[in-house]
């Protein structure tokens, strides 16, 4: 399904807010992945029928978050650069690495059949070295992100541990937490935010998510008569709970949204008899009066994203192997003695 931004002219988040975090979602899910091209802002502009001034601002915000990159005269394309690149850039960067020491090689005198021997003796003592990885997943909420950690570790048992913290538990400079993982992982739109904590060194990658299947379930078991109220805790997030209600529960007609820290929130749950809450607003919890059917909107890592993209890095560590640095993308890079660390909208 192509990638359809909507505006909720009903809902008292902005509408710059709205987009950004639809767009970050779309991304997080999968649903916009490296290379996709986004509307131009006149055309997203018409559509959604907004300003181009607001349409170009969260492209800016985005740009410097790297999570999208402006190419002059092609348009605006979810960069490629996001966290640690597994594909054909790795491949080229592993030959011209082979390319040199075979060359060398050859410099000190060493024929073919000694240099295979000398890489099959190398590749046996890194097999007999190897070291259990560790992983820090650095999330935004404590009880989510524990849960997302479980969820990964499940998927690469075996091969690494996984540990999980939150940005608030991370200091501002965290470079000396550098050194207790092997690999980073975090949300994709929170990579440049912890490469900022962590230092350019770092080897941080992200996380791709799905609704998890009891969320998808419980969406899809909503009767069509139910009255249903969504809460977030941050407004950022009330787009990404609306998109993913949309889309696994088209049938729910009667619907409302709004805030945890909203001073009506009492008043509408009274309303409603069902209650879907993003991760991190727990706390409308305290609100019920036992009459609602509630349950979080959870997501999980996609396990075919872990697959593809997470496990090569898994096992280039336990073979000693260097990861390749990533440069920040071109947007990012030009701003980068000028952007402050990103920030939660």
């Amino acid at each position: 399904m192509p990638f359809q931004p909507f505006i909720d002219r009903a809902s008292t988040v902005a509408l710059g807010v709205q987009l950004k975090g639809q767009v970050e979602y779309a991304i997080a899910c999968g649903e916009l992945t490296p290379g996709d091209r986004l509307p131009t802002v006149r055309q997203l502009a018409r559509r959604l029928g907004v300003s181009p001034v607001t349409i170009s601002q969260v492209y800016q915000e985005l740009q410097k978050n790297g999570l999208l990159v402006a190419r002059p005269g092609r348009g605006t394309f979810v960069t490629d650069a996001i966290g640690i690149a597994v594909g054909d850039e790795r491949g080229r960067h592993l030959e011209a690495l082979m390319d040199r020491v075979t060359l060398e090689g050859h410099r000190l005198g060493l024929d073919h059949p000694t240099l295979e021997r000398r890489f099959a003796d190398h590749l046996e003592q890194v097999r007999s070295a190897v070291h259990a990885v560790t992983i820090l997943l650095v999330g935004l909420f404590e009880g989510a992100t524990k849960g997302y950690a479980e969820a990964l570790q499940a998927e690469v048992s075996g091969l690494a541990q996984v540990r999980a913290t939150t940005f608030d538990d991370l200091p501002a400079d965290a470079r000396p937490v550098a050194t207790q993982a092997d690999l980073f992982v975090t949300l994709p739109y929170r990579v440049s935010t912890l490469r900022e904590r962590l230092g350019a060194d770092a080897p941080i990658s992200y996380l791709r998510f799905l609704p998890s299947h009891h969320t998808r379930v419980s969406l899809a078991g909503i009767d069509p008569r139910d009255t249903v109220l969504g809460v977030a805790r941050l407004p950022g997030f009330l787009p990404a709970l609306e998109a993913g209600i949309a889309r696994y529960a088209p049938h729910v007609v009667d619907i409302a949204y709004c805030l945890a820290t909203d001073p009506h929130l009492p008043n509408m749950l009274t309303k409603a008899n069902v209650v879907v809450y993003a991760s991190g607003a727990e706390i409308v919890r305290a609100h019920l009066g036992g009459h609602e059917r509630v349950f979080e909107f959870r997501h999980a890592p996609d396990p075919a994203f872990v697959e593809r993209h997470l496990l090569p890095l898994i096992h280039a560590l336990k073979a000693g192997r260097p990861l390749p640095s990533v440069p920040l993308p071109p947007a990012e890079a030009d701003r980068a003695s000028l952007v402050e660390p990103g920030k939660e909208a």
